[in-house]
């Protein structure tokens, strides 16, 4: 347990996070790794932490995907506000996302475009659950190692979401609305993203430590 865990855990948090632990032992959805790992990322969820860091280095071959219609959903995501956290992302030269509202507070972005070996069309690559206006706490598949990583702290700002760094893609931007964003992110004279204080996934022979 944390030195975070410690400190905030107690009275009416503690009976939440027990009540809360409670109904994850009792879910019958974990048969798959991210599915065991996103339940672990929803109890981190009640601590106040931009510091603490957790990976799935290793998950198994049931990756998440969709079975939704792609090309309905481009559709209606292309109709959405720039200024509405749902609609299309682009991530550098890797891939275009569909980011869409699942469930009240809650966003799933799956690939619609790949540009990436790694990646296919239907791949879920960002989960985000809202805590406040256009403020998350996500989990974002790496677009080079095919890591999931928790965020405790994620933000949708100026259309883009400010936090989604990821070192060791040669990326220098984040998830954003704006194709000419993207273009001038790909040069070395674009500004530096704001990096999350949980981005620790440098190098890949340094997850194993966080293996779920």
């Amino acid at each position: 347990r944390t030195a975070s865990f410690k400190k905030q855990i107690k009275g009416d948090k503690r009976i939440a996070y027990q009540s809360r632990l409670g109904s994850l032992l009792n879910r019958t959805d974990t048969s798959t790794s991210f599915e065991r790992f996103s339940h672990l990322c929803y109890l981190l969820e009640l601590i106040k932490d931009n510091h603490q860091a957790l990976h799935l280095a290793h998950h198994d071959q049931i990756y998440p995907r969709t079975n939704w219609n792609l090309d309905s959903l481009q559709s209606v995501l292309a109709n959405k506000s720039p200024d509405e956290t749902e609609g299309i992302y682009h991530y550098g030269s890797f891939y275009t996302v569909g980011l869409a509202k699942t469930a009240p507070g809650e966003y799933k972005g799956v690939v619609l475009q790949s540009f990436n070996s790694k990646f296919n069309s239907g791949d879920f690559v960002i989960f985000l659950k809202e805590k406040d206006t256009d403020t998350f706490t996500g989990i974002y598949c790496h677009p080079q190692f095919k890591v999931f990583s928790y965020y405790p702290l994620e933000k949708f700002r100026r259309q883009k979401l400010l936090y989604s760094f990821f070192y060791g893609t040669g990326f220098n931007g984040v998830y954003t609305k704006s194709q000419s964003s993207q273009n001038e992110s790909n040069g070395s004279a674009g500004a530096s993203p704001v990096q999350h204080p949980a981005d620790h996934a440098g190098l890949p022979d340094t997850l194993d430590k966080y293996y779920c």
